[in-house]
């Protein structure tokens, strides 16, 4: 232990480099210390990865690769992409791994996807690259930034559709009512109603476009950074975060089909929808 030869059975043994060991009758050294991890490329023991000097994964040592940590993810197709740990950006899909070591070593925890799935960090529903999709019945909750079953979300879709049907019934019944009405008597006695659409018909489109945009990009900071920011700067990221409308995701349109899932099919839906 601790010493390897290159040809089987030899009895001359070569010590094992700095921060790496080796099983009794080994031919390399393969094995690392806690903290280190077996880098597939360099054939050498290397450090955890860090971001800014902070951990993002654990090393169990031996030939283990990194295990993310909860809110990173890392590529599980080959061990030679696991050293590499992101962070997930704007999601809470990546739960990090407390999985048995078996799944994490190089010699045959990425062999079998059976066993040891390519979505080992993902929370439940999560799928693909940074966890950023959802599995077939699965829809993302922007509110919990995480997949929720179709089958509990059905119920909220019917009633978001209900409560949208009214609003726009109500907005129609309201304009007619409002257009139908004579100017002699709007003039001779001004309701509510009537002083509301007469302001609303004063105010400059243009500059609520504006507003509205600005406040959109601002709301969306936090979901593609990783910065943590100050007090109160923060606090009126989320107050702008309200503000944002996703009727996409709102109305679990991702469970009506599997054409729905589509990408393409989002930003078409997101950018036809004035808001």
């Amino acid at each position: 232990e601790g010493t390897y030869s290159k040809e089987g059975g030899s009895e001359m043994c070569v010590e094992c480099p700095k921060l790496s060991s080796s099983a009794p009758g080994s031919t390399a050294c393969e094995l690392c210390q806690v903290g280190y991890h077996w880098d597939v490329d360099e054939q050498a023991c290397s450090p955890c990865p860090t971001l800014d000097n902070q951990p993002i994964a654990s090393c169990p040592g031996g030939d283990a690769q990194p295990k993310p940590l909860d809110g990173y993810w890392s590529d599980r197709r080959h061990a030679r992409y696991a050293k590499f740990v992101y962070p997930c950006i704007g999601r809470d899909t990546c739960e990090g791994s407390e999985s048995r070591d078996a799944c994490w070593n190089t010699a045959d925890g990425y062999a079998n996807e059976t066993r040891c799935s390519l979505d080992l960090v993902c929370t439940e529903g999560a799928t693909g690259p940074l966890c950023g999709a959802c599995k077939e019945g699965w829809t993302y909750i922007p509110s919990d930034k995480t997949c929720g079953a179709c089958k509990d979300q059905q119920a909220i879709a019917i009633l978001v559709m209900v409560i949208l049907a009214l609003l726009v019934i109500g907005l129609v019944v309201g304009y007619q009512g409002v257009v139908n009405t004579s100017e002699t008597t709007v003039r001779a006695k001004k309701g509510c109603i009537e002083r509301m659409v007469e302001s609303g018909r004063r105010v400059d489109v243009a500059k609520v476009k504006v507003v509205w945009v600005t406040i959109s990009i601002l709301a969306a900071v936090e979901l593609v950074t990783t910065i943590l920011f100050p007090e109160p700067f923060a606090s009126l990221l989320f107050v702008y975060r309200l503000t944002h409308i996703d009727l996409f995701s709102g109305l679990s349109l991702s469970c009506m089909g599997k054409e729905f899932g589509s990408y393409h099919v989002k930003a078409l839906f997101t950018s036809l929808v004035p808001v």
